[in-house]
């Protein structure tokens, strides 16, 4: 009776023991897991601030945008490039995807920087000063606070002078999609 105590408690002790060992197995995995899934979140989001940049660069240079001279954005030809996405809508949405582009005024400041310009306030001759920012382009399905942006040069062909802008592109991260694409 002494040995089958002995035995079975030996039978125990390697059950316990076997159980730590696997507990420790699977807590490595998670562990191992979380740290392999926030390196891909980085390189996810290394990747999409490499796209909107390039997005950003792309867009500075078009030549519906672009200034024939200088490297600036002509904010006429912007107005005449909105019209332009809208009957090619389907060109520039593979061109710019899911994304947001506007154009802010920075320098010199406005009164009135949450007011969206538009043609009528471009006719007025308070333009630029009536209006802070203009969307070029918005295909964004939901709001998003992540954004990159690009100082610019503007150009105004109303009053023949030169601005200080930033020039954005918001987008939804990777992650707020639920899906890695690469």
């Amino acid at each position: 009776m002494i040995l089958d105590k002995k035995g079975q408690a030996e039978i125990g002790e390697t059950i316990i023991a076997l159980l730590i060992i696997i507990f420790l197995i699977v807590a490595g995995i998670f562990v191992y897991y979380g740290f392999c899934s926030r390196s891909l979140g980085s390189l996810g989001q290394e990747r999409t601030d490499v796209e909107n940049l390039i997005l950003l660069h792309i867009f500075a240079s078009l030549p519906e945008t672009k200034c024939e001279n200088d490297d600036c954005i002509d904010i006429l030809k912007v107005f005449g490039f909105k019209e332009l996405i809208k009957d090619n809508k389907d060109y520039y949405s593979r061109r710019f995807k899911d994304k947001k582009i506007l154009l802010e005024f920075i320098y010199p400041e406005s009164n009135n920087k949450n007011i969206e310009c538009n043609k009528d306030r471009f006719q007025q001759g308070s333009f630029p000063k009536n209006c802070g920012f203009l969307i070029v382009y918005d295909n964004l399905k939901t709001e998003s606070e992540y954004s990159v942006s690009l100082p610019v040069s503007l150009y105004f062909s109303n009053t023949n002078e030169f601005k200080i802008g930033l020039l954005k592109v918001q987008g939804v991260e990777w992650i707020l999609k639920g899906r890695l694409r690469f």
